[in-house]
Formats: structure tokens, C-alpha cells, sequence
């Protein structure tokens, strides 16, 4: 089997910041926390499931993200959390 050339995918830390879904990352602390690229986020956390939560990102215009700017609402909407201050 040939193997799948994913170079041509990269997303550059130079890029805006992009945000994506349907993804179901886990969040096993509670608490919303930015990926490992400070320009890419998933608002997913398995809300789908029924009890995962839904982030929020408030974006004022920053390339680089800030957790302090990231907030995840329950799959019942009856609790919101901001993630960590930077």
C-alpha cells in the first residue's frame, strides 16, 4: 500500500487562526484547552455524545490563541467554563 502523503495539508503557524468541529477531541479535565498549535482549534469536545461540551472561542483579532479566550458550554448548556488564563 502506498503511503499517504500529508505535506500538502500542513497548516503554517504563519496562517489565521482556523477553527474546526465534528472532530470529538476528549476532555478529561473539565476545563477548555487550546491544541498544541497556537493557530488551530477544535470546538468539539463530544458534545454530540450527550455529555461532552461545546467550546467557544472569543477571537478579538490575535494570531496566536489564548486559553483565557476559550470557553466550553455542557452538552446541557447549564455550565460554561473559561479555560485557563495565559
Amino acid at each position: 500500500m502506498d503511503e499517504f502523503d500529508t505535506s500538502e495539508f500542513a497548516y503554517s503557524p504563519d496562517e489565521p487562526p482556523v477553527f474546526f468541529g465534528h472532530y470529538w477531541l476528549r476532555n478529561e479535565t473539565g476545563i477548555p484547552q487550546l491544541t498544541r498549535t497556537p493557530n488551530v482549534q477544535c470546538l468539539d469536545f463530544s458534545v454530540g455524545a450527550g455529555n461532552g461540551q461545546l467550546g467557544i472561542y472569543r477571537w478579538n483579532g490575535e494570531e496566536k490563541l489564548r486559553a483565557a479566550n476559550l470557553f466550553a458550554v455542557s452538552a446541557a448548556g447549564d455550565q460554561i467554563v473559561q479555560g485557563a488564563e495565559d
